[in-house]
């Protein structure tokens, strides 16, 4: 709070508030008993804590959640009235928008239906309002105060960090490391995109390539030269092949006249797919502990540096891919 002093009015300032909240309880929770606050306004610059032998840094990952401006609105419009609002993002609306141009253009969408909504809705006799990107349809009750559904369309893919937020926000944190000590780094992520801790390894670490035959894949060079102490998490997340993996799977040959083989599966993140943390620059960050939009928190540490013991670090928690729940209701 004296940080902030008074700028927790903002939203912006307010929620990155609330993301140092949240890492301060994951921790206390798993990685120490007494976090320290190091950044404070006679000690700027400084990470947000300190943790024993490492550092931890809080950030905010926003997503444009633009559509919560029409629930305000409709909110005032409809003030007691008994109906159910259902509002649907349809494909036009971009749910993944985080920065600059998309987030501006989702801005305008909404700003064009709130003022429909002003222009058109009768609070006593509500009809459908739509345009291209947004459609808002209500359904009377028998009793209570209005209330709004968000839905939108679950088929349409969605590419996790499409704008790679979390690898650029990552590459800011490059110079905060101080006096040699690792930092991990928190991340508070809002992103509809991210729902598993593999997606986020896939963005750090790097994406393998699975279930191949041997000599069709070669394994990163940078992979290959991870040090052997971390050898069972990368067996562990397909970065490299299970050497204890003895299976053998029958494979028809398309050309024509060939015969059956076997080949053993071959799982391995092959050079050019590696993730962030092999940049040098990144060579003091220990890892990344991501909270999920879902209230799931997931730990990838950093396998690629020698510069810091990084691996301290990850056996504290000894997660691997699993997550843990930092929900309200938890707290």
């Amino acid at each position: 709070m004296e940080t902030y002093e008074n700028n927790l009015h903002l939203d912006g300032k307010f929620n990155a508030f609330v993301a140092e909240l949240w890492c301060y309880q994951a921790l206390s929770r798993w990685l120490c008993e007494n976090p320290q606050v190091l950044d404070r306004p006679n000690n700027t610059g400084m990470p947000d804590f300190a943790c024993e032998a490492f550092d931890v840094d809080a950030t905010l990952l926003q997503e444009a959640d633009e559509e919560y401006r029409i629930r305000r609105k409709l909110d005032d419009i409809m003030g007691n009235q008994s109906y159910i609002g259902k509002l649907s993002l349809k494909s036009k609306f971009d749910v993944q928008a985080t920065t600059g141009d998309r987030w501006a253009e989702n801005e305008d969408i909404v700003n064009n239906f709130i003022s429909l909504i002003e222009q058109d809705l009768d609070p006593n006799n509500p009809k459908t309002i739509e345009t291209e990107a947004l459609i808002i349809e209500f359904e009377e009750k028998e009793h209570g105060p209005f209330g709004v559904i968000v839905t939108w369309d679950r088929i349409r893919k969605l590419d996790p960090d499409d704008e790679d937020i979390i690898s650029e926000r990552l590459r800011t944190k490059a110079d905060q490391p101080r006096d040699g000590r690792p930092m991990v780094v928190f991340m508070d992520c809002k992103h509809t995109s991210i729902d598993f801790a593999d997606e986020v390894c896939d963005i750090l670490i790097g994406k393998s390539y699975g279930f191949s035959i041997r000599e069709e894949v070669d394994i990163s060079p940078h992979i290959e030269s991870v040090s052997n102490d971390w050898n069972d998490y990368l067996v562990d997340i397909g970065a490299i092949p299970d050497p204890n993996d003895d299976r053998e799977i029958a494979r028809l040959e398309k050309d024509e006249g060939s015969d059956k083989r076997t080949y053993r599966p071959f799982s391995a993140i092959r050079p050019g797919d590696e993730g962030v943390f092999q940049e040098q620059s990144l060579e003091r960050i220990a890892g990344v502990m991501l909270r999920m939009k879902t209230g799931d928190v997931c730990y990838i540490p950093n396998v690629y540096t020698d510069a810091i013991d990084a691996k301290s670090v990850f056996d504290k928690l000894n997660w691997g891919l699993e997550t843990r729940e930092l929900n309200p209701k938890e707290l």
